[in-house]
Order: structure tokens, then C-alpha cells, then sequence
């Protein structure tokens, strides 16, 4: 599943960044967002389930797509929280200049007639302040949301086609300790492993279930290991 992840995600936080850089600059259009993000998750639907074809494991077309349509639900909500992450931002933004920034004061003035001067900030603002902060953001809630779309489908199939699974996560400086530990092993889906990390806090779940969890199940054969104890 990492290969088609990977090949995917990049495509969709690039759709999330282009839509925040439109809401910031008051261009951004709700109806674009859902018909890219239904492109898009037509297209990663069509990945995985030629994915499941070569792993020979049997799927439900109809259950795909009714995941992937929850997930493309979502996305409107996500789009709706950038829109207010981004009005807050210009708020904060305006106050801040209006009470330090002497050199925008002459640039901002023409703008205290107009009904909503935050509308027109963003004009007068240089770039770092939205390429610092909102846009980084997009791009990282883009991956991240690309990932559960293909680990929630993921899940589904490999669920149904066996008890067991092969704990796999995504190889990077982001997997925590913990979970680098689960890498390969072997469990069942009745006895997930339990991580400890170093605060103390423990969590019993498959992959996923943890906050944060960018990991993900491979169907395989073998013997599950029970009551698994990770410690960092």
C-alpha cells in the first residue's frame, strides 16, 4: 500500500495547498475543492483495488467506494476549517500590523473604508506570512489525508481476507520509537501489540488507532504473536 501512498499523496497536498493559497487570497471556491477531491479519490480508488487484484485478495468494489465517499465528506469539512484558520490568521495578522509595522501604515490606510478590511490584507502582506505557516500546513494535512483514505480501505480488505497481519509503518524519521519496534511482526487483529512511550502512556490498537498512527496492516501467513508489549 506505501508504493500507491506514496505515488498519491504528493497529488492531493498539492490540491490542498493550491485551495489554501485561494482562500487566503480570496479566490477559493468550495465546489472546486470537492470536484478535485473527487478526481482525486476516484483515481486512488482505482490504484488500490488493481492493487488488491495483484495481491490476489478479494474485495468489494461497492465497499470502496462507499469508504472513499465518507472520506471525500470529509474533505468539505476540511476545507471549511482552512477557510476559518485563515480569517483568524488574517485577524491576528492585521492587529499586529496595525499596532507595529510603521512601514505597512500607509499601505493599510486605504483599506479602513472598506467593509472588511482583513479581505484586502492579504494584498499588502509579504509572502512569508501565509507560504510560513498556512500553506507548510495544507501540504501536511494533504498527505496525511491521503494516507487515510488508503489506510482505511486498506484496513477493510486486509480485515476481511484474514485475522492476521503484518504491522507495517511508513519507514520515516516520523515513525515513533515505539512503533519502529512493531515493524514486521506479526499480530491478530483480536490481540494488537501495546505500546508504552517514555511519558508512561500506553495504547493497545492495530495500526491506525493511535493518535498520530500513520501505520498500516499487509495481509501475510505465519504465526501472530499475542500480548505484545513495546517499550520505548
Amino acid at each position: 500500500m506505501i508504493d500507491v501512498f506514496e505515488k498519491f499523496a504528493p497529488q492531493y497536498a498539492r490540491v490542498l495547498r493550491k485551495f489554501a493559497l485561494e482562500v487566503w487570497y480570496d479566490r477559493a471556491d468550495i465546489n472546486a475543492l470537492y470536484r478535485s477531491a473527487n478526481h482525486f479519490r476516484k483515481r486512488y480508488e482505482d490504484e488500490l483495488m488493481a492493487m488488491f487484484r495483484r495481491r490476489k485478495l478479494d474485495f468489494s468494489p461497492k465497499r470502496v467506494q462507499e469508504i472513499s465517499g465518507l472520506w471525500l465528506a470529509d474533505q468539505i469539512t476540511t476545507g471549511e476549517k482552512i477557510f476559518e484558520v485563515a480569517d483568524l490568521k488574517k485577524k491576528k495578522l492585521y492587529e499586529e500590523i496595525i499596532s507595529t509595522e510603521r512601514e505597512y501604515r500607509e499601505q493599510i490606510r486605504g483599506l479602513f473604508d472598506q467593509p472588511k478590511t482583513e479581505k484586502g490584507l492579504a494584498k499588502v502582506l509579504p509572502d512569508t506570512s501565509f507560504s510560513g505557516n498556512l500553506s507548510r500546513r495544507s501540504l501536511q494535512i494533504g498527505e496525511d489525508a491521503a494516507f487515510e483514505l488508503g489506510r482505511d480501505i486498506n484496513h477493510d480488505v486486509v480485515s476481511a481476507n484474514s485475522d492476521v497481519y503484518e504491522w507495517m509503518t511508513q519507514g520515516d524519521s516520523r515513525v515513533r520509537r515505539t512503533h519502529q519496534k512493531l515493524q514486521g511482526k506479526i499480530f491478530t487483529y483480536t490481540s494488537p501489540p501495546t505500546t508504552i512511550d517514555k511519558y508512561g502512556h500506553r495504547h493497545t490498537g492495530n495500526p491506525g488507532t493511535d493518535w498520530g498512527c500513520r501505520c498500516w496492516e499487509k495481509e501475510v501467513k505465519g504465526k501472530p504473536i499475542l500480548n505484545y508489549v513495546a517499550r520505548a
